[in-house]
């Protein structure tokens, strides 16, 4: 899946206020157009989702409610895939800053 469509999807995940039983699910439905193959074959795209909302009552106490997709036994590792998107990032905001003497050094 291209990151951009990952990032997509978290910008989306976190901007809404969600609750229901199969909030993640159903976000997926709704954007099944963007997301493509990697949702309707998430084993083939090595695809999961382990999503936690964190909701607040008056006294401020934070109840967590967690949705998952295709989450299984294998492990994945979202830190190695991580690092190239973070990297170049960070470059473009240094890029951006116009800081003197800031570089990717």
């Amino acid at each position: 899946m291209k990151i951009s469509k990952l990032l997509t999807l978290l910008a989306i995940m976190t901007s809404l206020n969600l609750s229901g039983q199969n909030v993640l699910q159903d976000l997926l439905e709704e954007n099944r157009q963007l997301l493509g193959p990697a949702i309707d074959k998430p084993d083939k795209y090595e695809v999961q989702i382990l999503y936690t909302q964190i909701d607040r009552d008056q006294n401020n106490t934070p109840h967590f409610s967690t949705f998952s997709f295709n989450l299984n036994d294998h492990y994945y590792y979202p830190a190695s895939t991580i690092k190239m998107p973070v990297a170049f990032t960070a470059l473009e905001k240094i890029n951006r800053l116009k800081i003197k003497g800031l570089s990717k050094n």
